[in-house]
């Protein structure tokens, strides 16, 4: 009874692994092999050119637009100097004087001069008519009348000259005070009363009133892309204000020696209640030529060491790595192999492989 049983058993393990494996090769339960994937859908972009504007930043300070350094124009010793720096002047007052002995003796004799030749001059004179008296009653001979026309011609003469040193004199005399040619600020004072002011050597430095300016030296890179009229902005790092108004007024074009850099001069705008001597950072902004430029989100890895796109060729996308330049706006400039007009992913492109085709979409609502 146990034999049949077992035996039993396993008839009906038989049939049930037959029923099995013909289901298995049965057409309506046959498994389905997996369709061949569809292409990548992906959004992409343009590359455009456009034209980068790069910020630079240069330091510098402002000056008063009137500013003079002071000198005498005769060699003699310093008497006198009447300011001190930061002393305020106006226009007309004394600065320094230098001894004036020599040229006041000198008005003195050139005056003395004058007189007697003018007091000759008189006499000659009354001779001449003396003469022509007796010239004219034939009591004289005409010669003595000749001798005396050329008296007088000789000392009308004699008077032009000692006019002209009399004049010089007195030039010396007014050059001998320093004045202030303008209304000021003394910034530097480089003599002290008793000293000798050899003529051209500076006395003093004055800064003047009103419009200040800057002067920054920018490298030859730089200069070359600014034309002078052209707007800047201005801040003052140490006051806190940004944001001023000024225009490049000049641009050097020769450098201010061997291996230096190139001066600008930038013009404050009146409105911007700006006085010399001002810390300050002048901001240009300074076009360069056309570079291809994409959308942000092309951008493949942009913060690591290798950023890459992906361009759309034949139906495919190909990995282009590129070098990242100025960000304007949503669009950054980028060099490599792309060109204005070629097609690159601007979405989906996350897994996307080197070479993997690619379906385009437009518009698609995610």
């Amino acid at each position: 009874m146990k034999l049949a049983g077992k035996i039993i058993l396993l008839c009906v393990l038989a049939g049930a692994f037959s029923a099995l494996t013909f289901a298995n090769r049965s057409p309506s339960v046959e498994l389905k092999r997996p369709a061949s994937p569809e292409n990548r859908r992906v959004k992409v972009a343009a590359v455009e050119e456009i034209e980068a504007v790069r910020e630079i930043r240069l330091s510098g300070e402002t000056r008063a637009v009137n500013r003079v350094k002071l000198s005498f124009t005769l060699g003699e010793r310093v008497v006198a100097r009447l300011v001190e720096v930061g002393d305020h002047v106006s226009a007309g007052d004394v600065v320094a004087r230098l001894a004036d002995g020599r040229i006041v003796n000198a008005i003195a004799e050139a005056e003395a001069s004058l007189r007697e030749t003018e007091a000759r001059i008189n006499q000659i004179n009354r001779d001449h008519k003396r003469v022509e008296s007796l010239v004219a009653a034939n009591a004289s001979a005409a010669v003595e009348l000749e001798r005396t026309v050329e008296k007088s011609a000789v000392l009308m003469a004699a008077k032009a000259a000692n006019e002209a040193k009399l004049a010089e004199a007195r030039r010396l005399l007014k050059e001998s005070v320093l004045v202030a040619p303008f209304p000021a600020t003394v910034t530097e004072v480089f003599i002290q009363p008793g000293e000798f002011a050899a003529p051209g050597s500076p006395v003093a430095m004055l800064s003047g009133d009103g419009l200040v300016e800057i002067e920054v030296e920018a490298p030859e890179s730089v200069v070359s892309r600014l034309d002078a009229g052209m707007p800047v902005k201005i801040d003052l790092p140490l006051s806190g204000r940004k944001g001023l108004d000024g225009t490049i007024a000049y641009l050097g074009r020769t450098a201010l020696g061997k291996g230096r850099l190139f001066p600008v001069q930038i013009a404050v705008s009146p409105e911007a209640d700006v006085v010399a001597g001002m810390t300050v950072e002048v901001i240009f902004r300074a076009k360069s030529s056309p570079f291809p430029s994409v959308p942000l989100a092309c951008i493949v890895n942009p913060g690591g060491q290798t950023p890459q796109l992906f361009k759309v060729e034949n139906g495919a996308a190909r990995k282009i790595p590129v070098e990242i330049g100025q960000i304007l706006g949503d669009r950054v400039t980028v060099k490599g192999n792309v060109r204005s007009g070629d097609v690159v992913v601007s979405g989906g492109h996350l897994a996307l492989l080197d070479g993997e085709a690619v379906t385009v979409v437009h518009n698609e609502h995610r």
